[in-house]
């Protein structure tokens, strides 16, 4: 079938109007530019064409009732045309932008220098001010390391913080030299996707005694200072679909870790557990930044090692850390690690437990799963989709995909002389009306 033409509006400053956004919709959709991303989240409407000046139509083959939630998402930002033809798949690494900044430089994992932009006035008339920005520009530092970032930010050598550490952010949120606050982020919040396709955890049984055996709030209280309230499902309450009763599932019940274990098979001796002549180790990796993960994972490694599980720690560069979660079968690298996930719909489950999706980090597949997700994504009820979503999470915890951690929330502290910085949906700074007062 076919959508409804969808407008798009664009300034003089985008030049190419409708043409743009169907040049960002072909390069998602391009076999060797696609998106990982970009293009589940189109679902089924992967076809655009240019209507008018203004408009363009996206051609779906099915009903698609996340559609218009999504396109709103950074992940479907329009891109520049020239951009795209220029560096096509090194695109990412080259950001170009059509806002009240501009790009002044891109140093990969060390700065973005932004400098304010003399001809923007488009802003949307809700912000009460058009014209340029206030700030003249905008340099954001990366600091994986906790201590450097602590340091330069209380140090006055920089005026916004993201990501703050939860027991620097609980030390510091009262005092009256900052602005704290916790920025929710919708979506499924933090989460550890757990490997079904590798030994050990391709055994149900060992994925369920891992949840049972992990005491979520102590975890948060080492690794964050308890600065987050912990979750216990796929979705974030508020979320269509939300389960609260699926929270009751795996309440911390460490006996009862130890008794799933020996009823699968498996023996205790010297404090560890073995099976077949195979000693019951799993492997927890994290990206070394954002900083919380390492922690998690090290946190994690004390709850699991009580009942007498093993947890091999090992923190990755962004790159390999990425390419060993998405690797399945016995080349996986690894049995959980922590991850989040943005999203405006519940339609995210299908983005981590469809088959052969990039983010499917827990590698399983059923067509019972299967059949729910793409059942709940084509569903025009939203009491129909809510049931469909509810059932899919209901499977997703019983065959323990994922261990549910925390809600995600960006726990910011800004310099009290730095004022008017906004939220977007999903958690996401805009400095458009940001000033610094003396």
């Amino acid at each position: 079938m076919q959508s409804a033409p969808l407008s798009r509006c664009f300034t003089k400053q985008a030049r190419r109007y409708a043409q743009a956004a169907v040049a960002n919709f072909q390069y998602i959709t391009n076999k060797t530019t696609q998106s990982s991303t970009s293009i589940t989240l189109l679902g089924t409407c992967t076809k655009a064409t240019v209507t008018g000046t203004y408009t363009f139509t996206l051609s779906c083959t099915e009903p698609y009732p996340p559609l218009i939630a999504q396109l709103g998402e950074p992940y479907l930002s329009m891109q520049s045309p020239a951009a795209i033809a220029k560096y096509g798949k090194n695109l990412g690494l080259h950001p170009v932008g059509t806002g009240p900044f501009e790009l002044q430089s891109f140093r990969p994992n060390d700065s973005i220098v932004l400098v304010r932009n003399p001809d923007y006035n488009w802003a949307p008339p809700a912000l009460g001010h058009n014209g340029p920005a206030y700030l003249s520009g905008i340099t954001f530092d990366i600091v994986p390391d906790n201590q450097s970032r602590i340091d330069q930010f209380t140090g006055g050598q920089s005026q916004f913080m993201q990501e703050t550490p939860g027991v620097y952010y609980e030390k510091l949120k009262g005092s009256s030299a900052y602005h704290a606050m916790a920025v929710p982020i919708s979506g499924m919040g933090i989460f550890l996707p757990i490997n079904a396709s590798r030994f050990p955890t391709n055994d149900v049984a060992v994925r369920q005694a891992i949840l049972y055996a992990v005491n979520v709030k102590n975890v948060i209280q080492i690794a964050d200072y308890g600065a987050y309230a912990p979750i216990s499902t796929p979705l974030q309450p508020g979320t269509l679909g939300y389960d609260q009763s699926l929270g009751s599932m795996y309440a911390y019940n460490p006996a009862k870790a130890e008794s799933l274990l020996a009823g699968d098979g498996w023996t205790k001796s010297g404090g560890y557990w073995t099976k077949n002549g195979q000693r019951l180790v799993v492997d927890l990796t994290a990206p070394t930044a954002p900083p919380e993960y390492p922690s998690v994972m090290q946190a994690i490694q004390a709850q699991l090692a009580s009942v007498g599980i093993v947890g091999k720690v090992e923190t990755m560069a962004t790159t390999a850390w990425l390419a060993s979660a998405a690797a399945a079968g016995s080349a996986g690298g690894t049995s959980l690690t922590p991850s989040q996930y943005v999203a405006v719909d519940p339609s995210a489950l299908s983005v981590w437990f469809l088959p052969g999706v990039y983010l499917n980090w827990s590698h399983y597949a059923t067509p019972q799963l299967t059949s729910l997700l793409n059942q709940a994504g084509v569903a025009q009820s939203p009491s129909e989709r809510a049931a469909l979503y509810d059932q899919a999470q209901t499977v997703i915890m019983q065959q323990a995909l994922m261990m549910p951690l925390h809600e995600n929330e960006d726990l910011t502290l800004a310099a009290a002389k730095l004022q008017g910085v906004s939220y977007s949906g999903g958690g996401f700074e805009t400095f458009y009306l940001a000033h610094l007062t003396s």
